[in-house]
C-alpha cells in the first residue's frame, strides 16, 4: 500500500563537537516559549505536491551530539522529521515507525501542495550555528489541502539542544489519536526518539483537554499532539529539550538474562542466542570500557561434545540482537568455566552483551544448552562487579537436522498460494495465463507410484475465468476447489469452482461487492464463510456449494481485513481484531461473531495493519505470528 504524507514544517537543526550530550534522549528536559518565527530560504529539496520520500544524506557543516552520538550528516523526511546519520525507512506514522535517533516537528502521514516546500540551510556564525530544514504549507494526506501548516525543528551547536518552533498555520480539520491506519484525523508526534522505541521524550496535546502551549510530557510513543480549528501552536511557539551538562560515568547494576527458553536449536546450527548480559551505567564522561566477561556452560548436558564454538556480541544501547560487532575471540570447544576479553565502550543507559553458541553436526539430540556469567570487568571505577543474576534458569534443546529434497521444477514461476487436494496431488497457482500478469493458470504435481512428490510429474490445470493474485481458496468436501476474489487481477469481486475430474472451471454468482484478499473459512456443513473487503471492512457472505449461491452472512465485532483465521475444533473460526488485542469467534450453530479473550501480545504493525499467519496445532490451541516479533 502506498502512504502519503503532507507536511508544513520548518525544521532547524543545529550541531556541534564541543559538547557532549549527558542523557538518553528522556533525560532531555523540557521547556515550552514563544517568540519570532523566522522562515529560512535555502536548498529545496522538494516542492509542490510531494509525497512520501526521504533525503539522501546531508552533510553538516559541524558535528551535532545527539542521544551520546556524534552525528555530521542527517536525512529529511517529507513525513515531518529527520534522521539522525542515517536514510530511514518511508514511514507515514511519526515516531512510532520511524527509525532510531529521529526527531519530529510534526511526524505524521504528510504531503505538499502546489505552494508546498521542504528546505534547508545553515545560518549563523560557529560556535552558534543552526542547521535548519523546513517544511512550509503542509496538510495530512488526504485532507485536499484544507489545513496549511508551517513549522521547525531546531538543533543549537554549543549546546545540543533540539528545539520545534511553529510559523503561522491554520487547521480545519479536528485530529485526533494516530492509529497508524492512515485516517485522514491523524495527529503528528513532536519530539525526540532515541536508539530504541523505549527511549523517546515527546509531548501531547488533547483537543478539549489542554492547549499546544500548555502541552503534557507524552508517556507512549503514541502519544501525539491533536489541533482543531481553535487549537493550533501560535506563530513562534518553540519547544525546546536540553540535554543538561555532562557527569562522569557510574556503575549502575549487571544481570544475566537466559534467551529463548525451551526452544529447540538444531544440531549443525550457529549463532544461537543463550544468554544476555545486561550493564546500567549513567553519565557519559569518561566512559567505562568493558575488558572481561566470566562465562561457563553450567547446566548444559555435554558442552565439550554439543558446542563447538562460543561467540559474544556487543549492541550498545540497542536491546536487537546483531552480529556485527564480536566482543573478543571465538572460545573454541567451551567445556565448563571460561573467560571472554575484549574491548567494549558503554554509553549511559542499559547496555547489552550476547552470549550464543554454535553447536556441533554431531551433538546429542535431545541434550540440554545453557550457561552462566559470573562476572564482568570494566574500566576506571567500574572494576570487577558481579551479576546479580549469574545463571538464569532456563534451557534450549537439542534437536535433528531435517533434509530436504529437491522437487522436478514446476513448468511455470509460481505465483500465490498452493494446495492439497483430496486425491493426494498438489495444485500451485502460476502468474501465467491472463493479460495482466497476475496470472489464471495452475500448475499440479502428481506423485508417482510409490507416492513420491520428488519423482512426481507437472502437468497445467485449464485456465481459471478470472486473474488473481492474493485471494482466497478453499478443498471443497466433495474435493472441488474454491477461489474467490484477488488483491490484483480481474477477480475483485469474482468466484469460481474447479472440478478435478472434468478440469473445468465454473464461474458463481458475484457476492457484489470486493472480495480482494480477504480471510475465508469451511464449516463442516461444507459452505464457506467469506469475508468481504468493503464498507466498514466487518462484514462476510457464505457461498454454498452445492447451490452455487451467496447469501447475507453475520457482520465481525472488530476489522477483519488483512487478519488470519484459525477453525478450532469446536468449528469455530477465531481471528484477532485489526490493530487491536480483541479477538473474536464465529459460532456456526448461532451463526454469529462473539467476543472471546484479550491477546497479551500486540500481533498487527502500524505501517500495512497486517499480521502474519495463523495455525491449528494438534492439541487444540491456536498459534498466530504477528508481524512486529511476536507470536
Amino acid at each position: 500500500m502506498i502512504r502519503k504524507l503532507l507536511f508544513a514544517l520548518t525544521v532547524v537543526v543545529l550541531f556541534s563537537n564541543s559538547q557532549k550530550a549527558n542523557a538518553t534522549v528522556a533525560g532531555y528536559s523540557f521547556a515550552s516559549s514563544t517568540g519570532n518565527y523566522l522562515a529560512i530560504t535555502g536548498t529545496t529539496l522538494y516542492t509542490g505536491t510531494w509525497d512520501d520520500n526521504n533525503s539522501a544524506l546531508i552533510t553538516i557543516p559541524f558535528t551535532f551530539t545527539y542521544n551520546n552520538v556524534a552525528y555530521t550528516t542527517v536525512s529529511i523526511s517529507t513525513n515531518g522529521f529527520i534522521t539522525m546519520g542515517a536514510i530511514p525507512s518511508t514511514v507515514y506514522c511519526g515516531l512510532q515507525t520511524s527509525s532510531s535517533n529521529s526527531i519530529a516537528g510534526y511526524g505524521t502521514d504528510l504531503v505538499g501542495s502546489s505552494t508546498s516546500t521542504i528546505q534547508y540551510t545553515t545560518r549563523g556564525t560557529s560556535p552558534n550555528r543552526q542547521f535548519v530544514v523546513q517544511w512550509a504549507d503542509c496538510d495530512h494526506y488526504g485532507n485536499s489541502n484544507a489545513n496549511h501548516w508551517t513549522f521547525q525543528v531546531v538543533l543549537n551547536e554549543t549546546s545540543n539542544t533540539v528545539q520545534v518552533a511553529w510559523g503561522s498555520s491554520t487547521d480545519t480539520v479536528t485530529m485526533g489519536p494516530n492509529t497508524c491506519s492512515d485516517a485522514v484525523t491523524e495527529s503528528g508526534n513532536v519530539g525526540l526518539l532515541g536508539s530504541s522505541a523505549s527511549d523517546f521524550n515527546i509531548r501531547s496535546v488533547t483537543n478539549g483537554t489542554n492547549t499546544w502551549a500548555t502541552s503534557t510530557v507524552g508517556t507512549a510513543l503514541t502519544d501525539v499532539c491533536n489541533m482543531s480549528s481553535t487549537n493550533i501552536p501560535a506563530p513562534g511557539l518553540t519547544y525546546t529539550w536540553n540535554p543538561g551538562a555532562t557527569v562522569a560515568m557510574s556503575y549502575t547494576s549487571a544481570t544475566t538474562a537466559f534467551l529463548n527458553n525451551t526452544q529447540s536449536v538444531p544440531q549443525g546450527s550457529t549463532l544461537n542466542q543463550i544468554l544476555q548480559v545486561r550493564i546500567v551505567t549513567t553519565g557519559t564522561l569518561t566512559p567505562f570500557n568493558v575488558t572481561s566477561l566470566s562465562l561457563a556452560t553450567t547446566g548444559s548436558t555435554n558442552a565439550a561434545l554439543d558446542i563447538s564454538n562460543a561467540k559474544v556480541y556487543f549492541t550498545g544501547l540497542s536491546a536487537a540482537f546483531s552480529s556485527s560487532t564480536q566482543f573478543g575471540s571465538t572460545a573454541t570447544g567451551p567445556n565448563g568455566a571460561y573467560t571472554m576479553n575484549g574491548s567494549a565502550t558503554l554509553a549511559e543507559g542499559t547496555n547489552y552483551f550476547w552470549i550464543t553458541y554454535d553447536i556441533s553436526g554431531t551433538a546429542n539430540y535431545g541434550d540440554i544448552l545453557s550457561g552462566c556469567c559470573t562476572q564482568v570487568v570494566g574500566s576506571g571505577t567500574m572494576g570487577t562487579r558481579f551479576p546479580s543474576v549469574t545463571c538464569p534458569s532456563g534451557s534450549q534443546t537439542i534437536s535433528q537436522i531435517g533434509a530436504w529434497s529437491v522437487v522436478t521444477t514446476a513448468p511455470h514461476s509460481s505465483g500465490g498460494g498452493m494446495l492439497l487436494l483430496s486425491d493426494g496431488t498438489v495444485i500451485c497457482k502460476t502468474f501465467s495465463g491472463g493479460a495482466d500478469g497476475y496470472g489464471n493458470l495452475w500448475d499440479k504435481l502428481t506423485p508417482n507410484a510409490n507416492g513420491s512428490y520428488t519423482n512426481g510429474t507437472w502437468s497445467t490445470l485449464a485456465p481459471m475465468t478470472n486473474t488473481r493474485l492474493y485471494f482466497s481458496a478453499q478443498v471443497l468436501k466433495d474435493g472441488r476447489v474454491y477461489v474467490a476474489g484477488g488483491e490484483y487481477g480481474t477477480g475483485l469481486q469474482q468466484a469460481e469452482t474447479y472440478n478435478p475430474l472434468t478440469n473445468t472451471w465454473t464461474p458463481a454468482p458475484s457476492p457484489g461487492q470486493n472480495i480482494s484478499d480477504a480471510n475465508s473459512e469451511i464449516l463442516e456443513d461444507g459452505r464457506i464463510v467469506q469475508a468481504l473487503v468493503a464498507g466498514n471492512l466487518k462484514g462476510t457472505t457464505i457461498y454454498n456449494p452445492t447451490l452455487n449461491t451467496f447469501t447475507a452472512g453475520p457482520a465481525c465485532n472488530g476489522i477483519h481485513n488483512e487478519s488470519a483465521w484459525v477453525k478450532l475444533p469446536d468449528n469455530s473460526i477465531l481471528f484477532v481484531d485489526r490493530l487491536s488485542t480483541t479477538s473474536e469467534r464465529y459460532i456456526p450453530a448461532s451463526n454469529i461473531w462473539v467476543t472471546d479473550a484479550t491477546v497479551p501480545v500486540a500481533l498487527y504493525d502500524p505501517f500495512g495493519d497486517e499480521t502474519g499467519g495463523a495455525l491449528l496445532l494438534p492439541d487444540g490451541r491456536a498459534f498466530f505470528l504477528g508481524s512486529l516479533g511476536h507470536t
